[in-house]
């Protein structure tokens, strides 16, 4: 460590400027009378060398310039403090390097401030150290005037067994935090059973939550067997209006078995008809057959007998005999005509019902089909009523257990799904709501 040369103090405290040669290779005593400035010297050099003490209390009152020390060493480094309003720093002068201006440092010097000069504080224990280079005004001997413990840590550094002390002082912190922690662990624990009492009742809650969701379970199978029964009833609202129309249709078709005799009985009337109207037109070619024969008879009548006409004759008269016997058939038949027109006018309308079934296709088969949709309503209608009362019984099941799902809610205080809180009134809601939408 380099000794110090020379010191010169600016502006600090009652020094305006003082300038001191130390004396070489040996120990400097500042002397002089009282209020003279020998503490602020020591003072300047704490400030210089430890930044102590800090703040600016110390610059002296009215300064025109910047607070200043300065120490020259006596291998040639100067080592400059120096504060003004705006400024607070270090210098440091090597004769063998450039000059290094340290700014914003914190609390401590500067660590190549702390090297050049080489003066540190000796630490003798963790909250204790002390300073061999300077000593204040009435300061005793080295360690005389300090306690007994201090000294002893002081030689117990020098002899190693401060380490002791360390390992001691740190083991007993830890035991300390140690028992801090048991304690705070006991006390969590206390504070743990006595939440854990809480939920003592947790295996009823468990047995309520098993007992909701057996409820969520039939409310859920029950409600998929209402949707059904309003299926099926819908269905059979369908069907019955069907049923309804497939009825008025029937009884509008009730005539049908009348109708199928008039149109068989007008059929046969029409057969005839057109066997009556051939007959007509033979009778015709007769009648005219028979007037040709009588010119014959009157064109030869005084001619002797011809043997070449006698034949033609008697073939003549055998026809006009046939054709007098067919006149009157044909008299009979027009009879029979004039009522067969009369039963085709009073059955005229029967032909626009045969019109009718012969445009319905396969008939026989949807009265059949109407018949197979008559039973199979007849069944739905059967099981709809069967369905009408299970829904019934399953909305008096839900009204009761409703109540019961309302308690098990407030119980839990948790919803089973999302496992939110629920309050009291939120289960009431629920369950008001619930409620509801089965009455509806």
């Amino acid at each position: 460590m380099p000794d110090i040369k020379r010191v010169v103090i600016e502006n600090f405290q009652s020094h305006e400027k003082t300038e001191m040669e130390f004396s070489p290779g040996g120990l400097t005593v500042i002397v002089g009378p009282s209020d003279s400035g020998k503490s602020a010297i020591i003072r300047a050099l704490r400030w210089l060398f430890f930044n102590e003490p800090r703040g600016s209390d110390f610059v002296r009152a009215g300064a025109s310039g910047p607070c200043r020390v300065s120490a020259e060493l006596d291998n040639g480094v100067i080592v400059t403090r120096e504060r003004d309003g705006n400024r607070n720093r270090y210098i440091l002068e090597s004769p063998d390097k450039d000059r290094m201006v340290f700014e914003g440092f914190g609390n401590e010097p500067p660590a190549e401030i702390v090297k050049a000069h080489g003066m540190v504080k000796v630490p003798l224990d963790t909250d204790l150290s002390i300073c061999l280079n300077l000593a204040q005004q009435l300061e005793g001997p080295f360690l005389i005037s300090e306690t007994g413990a201090v000294r002893a840590r002081a030689i117990g550094r020098v002899s190693g067994v401060h380490i002791l002390d360390a390992a001691i002082r740190a083991a007993s912190r830890e035991a300390g935090q140690y028992e801090s922690e048991r304690k705070a662990l006991l006390d969590k624990i206390g504070e743990l059973d006595n939440e854990l009492k809480e939920y003592s009742d947790l295996q009823d809650i468990e047995n309520r939550l098993k007992q909701v969701e057996q409820i969520r379970e039939e409310v859920k199978v029950r409600g998929a067997r209402l949707e059904t029964c309003i299926r099926l009833r819908s269905e059979i609202r369908t069907a019955d209006e069907g049923l309804k129309g497939a009825t008025g249709m029937l009884e509008r078709l009730s005539p049908l078995d009348q109708a199928f005799s008039y149109i068989s009985r007008a059929d046969s009337l029409t057969s005839r008809l057109a066997e009556l109207a051939r007959r007509r037109d033979s009778l015709e070619q007769v009648e005219n057959d028979i007037l040709a024969a009588q010119t014959i008879l009157n064109g030869t009548e005084g001619i002797g007998p011809v043997g070449g006409y006698l034949d033609e004759l008697s073939r003549i008269k055998e026809k006009l005999q046939r054709m007098t016997s067919l006149r009157q058939d044909l008299a009979r038949l027009d009879r029979e005509l004039a009522g067969v027109v009369k039963v085709l006018d009073r059955t005229s309308a029967i032909y626009g019902i045969a019109r009718q079934v012969e445009a319905m296709p396969d008939l026989k088969g949807r009265l059949k089909l109407l018949g197979d949709q008559r039973t199979l309503l007849a069944r739905v209608d059967k099981e709809l009523r069967e369905a009408r009362n299970d829904m019934l019984l399953a909305e008096e099941e839900i009204k009761r257990l409703i109540p019961q799902y309302e308690e098990v809610l407030k119980a839990l205080g948790k919803c089973p799904v999302c496992f939110g809180d629920i309050t009291p009134e939120t289960a009431e809601r629920i369950a008001a709501e619930y409620g509801e939408i089965r009455g509806s």
